[in-house]
């Protein structure tokens, strides 16, 4: 008998293992599947049955009628519930979600006509743009380059964005190649706003294939993987990382080529929460004296200058991805390093916030289950930073 419900028709399976991995395109979601959940869904694409399915749950993992049903009940649900299935009169056509462009123009006016006068410039470069930013006044120049600094590169005499930032009455105005972009109305959200910006006008020059929500610390030509949602304590390790003898490679945005599958270095500033500052004392004793920001989401940050030692002179080098490592700051908690599959290791990465430039395709996740199937991967929770740290040194 045909199943009441049926498969979404937007949706593609990877097996991985004896996990599966769920594309749902519309929802733009990955969907883990541990060997049962894997086992059901197979069975749910040869249109079998609940009977059916129940029989050969018992016969396949040896568990009883009474646990092969609630185990199919409370599964259908799920997937109901997350819109994997949908009713056999109810396939609607795929609607995707709307995706804002990062290009929409900025609706705001000057209450004065734009000032002409600035006081210095500086040539950056980041991953493979050039910018010219203009200070209109030292005070401005004086929160905003030391942000930068590292990225200075005091020969250039040409750019490929030209970035002003303009004091307007109690506003901050940043303007890329004469056209407003951003604005902010505290001088402790200047420097944030400016980092955004920089970071996010750079990466739109490059063609990646992903830029993943993570830090990344490197050796030779390899590099380790850290992506993780806010909160984390990403770039705390990132940072004590960097005192290690691993060189920088971002702790923000990780950028995956396209052609190789390799990450790009963006060595922008790391921006510190406040709760990490007593931690990274001992290693960056320079963190008391660096200025305090409020970012966008009302966190209080200092932004830290990587070590000298930990940056390449290589704008376009890049790294292949020795391992992937899922870091969660956890109070009161034994450091555990977990391994990962396949399949969970790719939702993980998802979760952690990405970006693709538009709409996430099969094409892209055909790729990234090629990809990340090479590389081992781990969860790592942990209390102590030492012990972080020693487990990471103990792989790589």
């Amino acid at each position: 008998m045909t199943p009441a419900i049926c498969l979404a028709n937007d949706v593609k399976t990877y097996l991985l293992d004896e996990e599966g991995l769920i594309f749902s395109k519309s929802q733009q979601r990955l969907f883990h599947l541990n060997a049962v959940a894997a086992f059901i869904w197979c069975c749910l694409e040869e249109r079998l049955d609940s009977e059916h399915i129940v029989q050969l749950l018992i016969e396949t993992f040896g568990i009883s009628k009474d646990q092969a049903s609630t185990d199919l009940n409370h599964i259908l649900s799920e997937w109901t519930s997350a819109g994997l299935l949908i009713s056999a009169q109810n396939k609607n056509p795929e609607v995707l979600p709307t995706v804002e462009s990062s290009n929409k123009p900025l609706e705001y006016k000057y209450s004065k006509p734009i000032q002409s006068h600035f006081v210095s410039q500086h040539y950056y470069q980041l991953i493979d743009t050039t910018f010219q930013i203009r200070f209109t006044n030292e005070s401005i120049e004086e929160i905003v380059h030391p942000l930068l600094a590292h990225l200075e590169t005091p020969h250039a005499t040409k750019h490929d964005i030209k970035l002003d930032i303009i004091k307007n009455n109690q506003d901050y105005a940043l303007l890329a190649n004469d056209k407003p972009i951003d604005y902010c109305s505290n001088i402790q959200t200047l420097t944030p706003m400016m980092h955004a910006n920089v970071l996010m006008l750079a990466y739109d020059q490059v063609d990646c294939l992903l830029a993943i929500h993570a830090g990344a610390v490197s050796k030779g030509e390899q590099c380790i993987l850290l992506p993780a949602i806010s909160g984390s304590g990403k770039s705390t390790l990132t940072a004590a990382l960097l005192t290690e003898d691993y060189g920088y490679c971002t702790d923000d945005l990780a950028l995956l080529s396209h052609d190789n599958f390799q990450i790009r270095s963006v060595p922008v500033s790391l921006g510190v929460k406040e709760g990490a500052w007593p931690i990274l004392t001992s290693r960056y004793p320079i963190i008391n004296q660096l200025p305090t920001f409020i970012r966008l989401d009302d966190k209080v940050v200092r932004y830290l200058p990587p070590p000298k030692k930990a940056l390449s002179t290589n704008n376009q080098q890049s790294y292949s991805v020795k391992y992937i490592i899922f870091p969660k700051y956890q109070a009161d908690a034994q450091v555990t390093l977990t391994a990962l599959s396949t399949a969970d290791s790719l939702c993980r990465l998802t979760e952690a916030g990405y970006d693709v430039g538009g709409h996430l395709v099969v094409s892209h996740v055909d790729d990234l289950v090629q990809w990340i199937g090479d590389i081992d991967c781990y969860s790592l929770e942990y209390d102590s930073l030492a012990d972080a740290i020693n487990e990471i040194k103990k792989l790589f």
